[in-house]
């Protein structure tokens, strides 16, 4: 949230000692550090996201508005200056290749991209957005960023909140303004805060409401449109809080982040409390509070990762309850590393080369696939799979396709700490009529798969064949609405390919 008016409750003293005993790293080998449980700063942090490597970034309202980065261990340096103070560094977000993107609002506002030489490059089209606070990425790395309050009239200056959307590659547009993403009347804070904090998953975008304390869903249609926004949580008072139910302070909310289950954790910035929203029932309990972690009004959350599997949570203080209440030992503004087990997680990773056997109708296939990981969580995957022998199903049914060629691309995601969904495409062609392969069969094989140990997965599936005629524009993707040829069922099952000791030499014959 970018203001600089909140409030909230209790603290107790041993909370400052705790704080300098984690400042410093704890050495576990002579080459490992772990990161600090609490790092005070000098400045207001707001937003923070962490790479595949672990590092850490923060965009921090100092002197200047700035990004820190923070090394595995904690050490930080200056990513860049922004420069002009109160210019309102806020949410920050990482696309696939590891670039760092931060919203800037109440003067020279946008969206910037951090280059390679440390300079901050303006998204073009986002200097349109009038409060712009929060960003996230979807599968396709579009780009989508809430609009806390619009442009309004001389009479009303505060219009509507919203999302906007950047196009991989392209300009900014306004993707959707709506009741459910604008704040109440300003009371406590001089504007109203709707929309803030962000997260894609599985197909739909949620967006914190700060001041109705709401989650929203919105889905992402196929065509990139918004679908119908709903309230997917109105997030209850914490009753851990000394300010449970507090008739002066309502429930207010900021950042949220998403884990793999797709539970939602959302910083009560008035409440000093993350709460996590389950995915399947949407109740909702207290996941932190002050003062059993270093909470000073929490604002933005980021999961980190090691092997797909998330266990620490970061989260930035914007520190506002320190001067609120200044006799009281608060941690103030700062960066907490909280650990965390989200379930009795295995910690295996599917990244390497496998191989698969499918139990098709007409026979089994043999398949090799190449997986490799596409963000930082290892929630994204990518890959190839290469049919070793011919699929006697396929070929069955289509005799005019030649075969043994089947080359397959694959795009994943993470369900879940060992659970996967996969979708894989392939063409049959024929060469009989002409010297140029033609296309005759579009394959799509969606599988749902777990891995049962480090090494080995189990899994089922469907391969939909699709005629190149149900393809009229030429994409090499069925249209949509089509209706598959044939659709067939199918187990498989997976083994690791490991590095094996080579074979003994026989002995030479006479």
């Amino acid at each position: 949230m970018n203001t600089n008016k909140i409030v909230n409750c209790r603290a107790a003293g041993v909370l400052a000692v705790l704080a300098l005993i984690l400042i410093s790293p704890v050495r576990a080998k002579d080459n490992e550090t772990f990161f600090p449980g609490f790092i005070p700063f000098e400045g207001q942090p707001e937003g923070v996201a962490v790479d595949k490597t672990g590092n850490v970034y923060v965009s921090v309202r100092a002197s200047n508005d700035q990004v820190w980065k923070f090394s595995p261990s904690g050490m930080k340096t200056v990513l860049v200056d922004l420069g002009e103070p109160g210019g309102g560094a806020g949410g920050l977000a990482l696309d696939t290749a590891g670039n760092v993107y931060v919203c800037r609002a109440v003067s020279n506002q946008g969206v910037y991209r951090i280059g390679d030489d440390g300079n901050a490059v303006l998204l073009p089209g986002t200097e349109n957005i009038v409060f712009p606070n929060a960003l996230t990425f979807d599968s396709s790395e579009n780009i989508y960023i809430t609009e806390t309050f619009s442009g309004g009239t001389s009479s009303d200056p505060f219009g509507p909140g919203g999302i906007w959307r950047v196009p991989k590659g392209g300009t900014a547009e306004l993707w959707l303004r709506d009741e459910l993403l604008t704040g109440l009347p300003p009371s406590l804070f001089p504007f109203p805060i709707g929309a803030n904090g962000i997260g894609f998953c599985h197909g739909d975008l949620y967006v914190v409401n700060t001041d109705k304390a709401l989650i929203v869903r919105i889905p992402v249609q196929s065509d990139g449109s918004p679908g119908e926004p709903e309230i997917w949580k109105q997030v209850e008072d914490v009753p851990e809080s000394p300010l449970y139910n507090s008739p002066s302070f309502p429930v207010l909310l900021d950042g949220l982040a998403i884990d793999l289950y797709g539970n939602i954790y959302v910083a009560v910035i008035s409440r000093n409390a993350i709460v996590k929203i389950d995915a399947e029932d949407r109740t909702q309990e207290t996941f932190a509070i002050n003062p059993d972690v270093s909470l000073d009004t929490p604002a933005s959350l980021a999961f980190a990762t090691g092997k797909g599997v998330q266990k620490n949570l970061f989260i930035t203080n914007l520190g506002m309850f320190k001067d609120f209440i200044p006799d009281q030992s608060w941690p103030g503004p700062g960066l907490l590393n909280k650990s965390i087990q989200l379930s009795s997680s295995s910690d295996w990773s599917p990244v390497g080369t496998w191989v698969i056997c499918a139990e098709m109708p007409a026979g089994n296939m043999l398949m090799l696939e190449s997986i490799q990981a596409q963000d930082s969580t290892e929630s994204k995957y990518c890959g190839v799979l290469k049919q070793v022998n011919t699929n006697p199903t396929h070929f069955g049914l289509f005799p005019d396709i030649d075969s043994g060629d089947e080359l397959y691309v694959t795009q994943g995601i993470r369900t879940g700490p060992d659970s996967f969904e996969s979708t894989h495409l392939t063409y049959g062609v024929s060469k009989q009529e002409n010297t140029q392969a033609i296309v005759k069969v579009i394959a799509v094989v969606n599988t749902q798969w777990n891995m049962t140990g480090p090494d080995t997965i189990e899994g089922n599936g469907t391969a939909a064949l699709y005629l190149s005629e149900q393809d009229t524009d030429g994409d090499g993707l069925p249209d949509e609405d089509q209706i598959p040829s044939i659709c067939l069922p199918f187990p498989f099952t997976g083994r690791r390919l490991n590095v094996m000791p080579p074979c003994e030499l026989m002995p030479a014959t006479e």
